[in-house]
């Protein structure tokens, strides 16, 4: 069974989200339920998603940057179920750019999986 792990012992990814406030409003209400910062969630998978970062931006249409941290426990199996999620998420919200360690990245379940899967170290056992 192949499990996995970062390289470094740190299990945690940062996504950057961008698009407008509004969108990302309703991405935040929809993963979290609310927009404040340091809100956690366990997300399909076995994965934690946490929001670091909402900057308080004035203005309707106003293109802005979130962040949030993704952990992945070392031995979880299912980052396909935690890349289809993100993806769902993100599309049923208006979002377009994604960013994963500050490298842009495709927002289908396919091209987070490839990111999560080369970021990260697979262990067998």
């Amino acid at each position: 069974m192949e499990t996995y792990g970062t390289q470094s012992g740190s299990n945690e990814i940062e996504v950057q989200v961008e698009g407008t406030k509004e969108n990302l409003r309703g991405l935040l209400n929809d993963l979290f339920g609310s927009t404040e910062e340091g809100i956690k969630k366990e997300i399909p998978g076995g994965a934690t998603l946490t929001l670091k970062e909402w900057p308080l931006v004035k203005g309707i249409g106003v293109v802005i940057v979130i962040t949030l941290v993704l952990a992945i426990p070392p031995a979880v199996a299912a980052v396909g179920q935690i890349a289809e999620y993100l993806s769902k998420k993100s599309k049923a919200n208006g979002v377009t750019k994604l960013s994963m360690n500050r490298k842009e990245i495709e927002t289908t379940p396919e091209g987070i999986t490839r990111f999560i899967e080369t970021t990260i170290h697979i262990e067998k056992r």
